[in-house]
């Protein structure tokens, strides 16, 4: 992976340190090889909703095979590297951030930028994608409780109070997920981030680094064998 470079305005500086504590943080990949799979359905540009289930305000965000486009309300912008993989009927994502130039850039990239993995659940119904992270409180809880059993420890950076940093081996985080992944709790839906398709229209408005030939050749048809 590139190494970071990291040019924050203030507000952006002061968001990081209150949202990086709000995920799940892994030294190391939290799939192995032979759980990867391909979303083509995803490819193409996605409206993240508000609490109300409108479009929020903002440009959408573009999936395309490897990788994530992210925008912010404020118009900031990263890019996370995306690795989809399965387990049993459950679909995950990890993501870790690509290098960004931007001087402003989007909260969700904000939250990748300490060179971990995150996870996620993700969810298809219809048109509307819902991306569930793996909550943060839920497992430091679960690992002081003895519920569960991930190598983890207090990140020097951020103090003795600072936010766990899980050095699980993918393996490990593969027996996990096989056995929390259809845990509420561990994936709150209150959590969600969830978005719908956008017309593909807009990706020449957006992206000119993405052609209609990475798009899925029928989306909807695509998003229906994932539900399958």
């Amino acid at each position: 992976m590139n190494r970071i470079r990291r040019y924050f305005i203030i507000s952006v500086s002061v968001m990081l340190v209150a949202l990086t504590g709000s995920c799940v943080r892994s030294l190391f990949s939290f799939y192995t090889d032979d759980a990867k799979i391909k979303m083509p359905a995803l490819n193409g540009a996605w409206r993240m909703l508000d609490e109300h289930g409108t479009p929020k305000m903002q440009k959408p965000w573009v999936f395309k095979d490897n990788e994530i486009l992210t925008y912010s309300e404020k118009g900031g912008s990263g890019v996370l590297e995306v690795v989809y993989f399965k387990i049993n009927d459950t679909i995950f994502m990890d993501t870790s951030p690509q290098e960004s130039d931007s001087t402003i850039v989007s909260e969700w990239w904000s939250l990748h930028t300490f060179p971990c993995h995150y996870v996620s659940k993700i969810e298809t119904n219809g048109n509307r994608l819902t991306v569930i992270p793996l909550d943060f409180k839920w497992l430091a809880q679960a690992l002081q409780d003895g519920r569960v059993d991930l190598p983890a420890q207090k990140d020097p950076k951020n103090g003795k109070d600072g936010p766990l940093l899980y050095t699980a081996s993918p393996e490990q985080w593969m027996a996990f997920l096989k056995t929390h992944g259809a845990n509420a709790e561990a994936f709150p839906p209150k959590g969600a981030y969830v978005f719908v398709t956008a017309g593909d229209d807009v990706l020449t408005q957006i992206s000119t680094n993405f052609h209609k030939a990475d798009l899925a050749p029928d989306r909807e048809a695509e998003l229906k064998k994932v539900e399958k």
